[in-house]
């Protein structure tokens, strides 16, 4: 009697543990079938709200009406230490270049064409005597000892110097003067991608949406290419879509659609 309870528990356990074993190879099946064989990566999805309300606080100090580029950029470097370093930015205007559909390229010094200037200073009051320098960053009325004295006042709070010129519908001249000595050697490229970014956009800092290179610099990407919602957001702005014509509203909702279908394409 007992060998036959015992038979009847053993039989039992064998077809829970077949049974199981079917219903885990079914819902594998299932799972393989719905997903595919190996994990899904999750796909960046915003909501247009979302992007909207990360528009808003980029474009806080912007004005009351979208700019863009509408003339050839001519980029001028100074101040890189390495042709490595001139090597990574060239190649990042490059890479700009081709995302927005702008003609980048580099200044020619016989032509005196410049007008998007990137200058790297440690520190950065050594500029003080360069005179060409003094006219794009210097200010109105500013004595020669405000000026150094100002200069002087970046370094110490790790502060950057901008200057942003514009015609009545578009961006004609930008200029950026900051000391790279405090970024860490992994974060490089971001930094650069930043800088050019910001010349491109006249954009502020927002952690609304991550990862974007807009984010606080605390939280830069290590990459020398921007993540899928600051390319999108690129396309769209520079897309046929943005106009210059509108009321800053209504650029920035019609801008935060363009990038959600730019996300989705």
């Amino acid at each position: 009697m007992k060998e036959d309870t015992l038979m009847c528990i053993d039989e039992k356990r064998n077809h829970l543990v077949n049974f199981l074993r079917s219903a885990a190879t079914l819902l594998f099946g299932f799972l393989i079938f719905m997903f595919g064989a190996a994990p899904m990566a999750k796909s960046e999805s915003y909501d247009v709200s979302e992007i909207e309300n990360h528009l808003r606080e980029i474009y806080k100090y912007h004005g009351d009406a979208l700019f863009r580029w509408q003339r050839p950029i001519y980029y001028i470097v100074a101040g890189l230490e390495s042709e490595a370093t001139k090597q990574l930015v060239d190649d990042q205007f490059a890479y700009l270049s081709e995302l927005t559909g702008l003609d980048i390229q580099e200044a020619d010094p016989a032509e005196a064409n410049g007008n998007f200037l990137l200058v790297f200073a440690s520190p950065m009051a050594q500029i003080a005597e360069v005179k060409s320098l003094r006219a794009i960053f210097g200010e109105a009325g500013e004595s020669d000892a405000e000026y150094r004295e100002r200069l002087e006042d970046l370094d110490k709070y790790g502060r950057q110097s901008r200057t942003i010129k514009r015609t009545s519908e578009s961006i004609a001249f930008f200029a950026v003067l900051t000391d790279p000595t405090s970024w860490k050697e992994e974060l490089v490229g971001a930094h650069f991608l930043r800088l050019i970014v910001q010349g491109l956009t006249q954009t502020s800092a927002s952690d609304r949406i991550r990862p974007s290179v807009l984010n606080a610099v605390n939280t830069l990407q290590p990459s020398t290419r921007l993540p899928s919602f600051d390319e999108a957001y690129l396309k769209a702005l520079y897309g046929e879509r943005a106009k210059s014509d509108r009321t800053m509203e209504e650029s920035l909702r019609e801008l935060a659609l363009a990038t959600a279908l730019e996300l989705n394409n």
